[in-house]
């Protein structure tokens, strides 16, 4: 799996397990990817409920613009014409 993780925070969070099964500690593994106790102590139990599944990054896309696209152009065009 760590050879087809093409994410970093998936590849960082398969190191981590990897590392976990090879005999690590929770805070020796945790400090080898550079996260807190509290989020390897979340992976583990993402990882116990869902597996791989549970491991990929899921974001739900942010919070929406405030401008509706033709709002976005005319700010857009307005700031190469130079006005503020």
């Amino acid at each position: 799996m760590l050879t087809k993780a093409d994410e970093i925070k998936v590849y960082k969070r398969l190191v981590f397990l990897k590392l976990l099964y090879g005999g690590a500690t929770l805070a020796e593994a945790a400090d080898d990817i550079g996260v807190s106790e509290g989020t390897a102590s979340n992976l583990i139990e993402r990882w116990n409920t869902g597996g791989l599944g549970k491991l990929t990054p899921n974001f739900g896309g942010g919070r929406p613009p405030k401008l509706d696209e033709a709002e976005q152009e005319r700010l857009i065009k307005r700031l190469r014409e130079g006005q503020p």
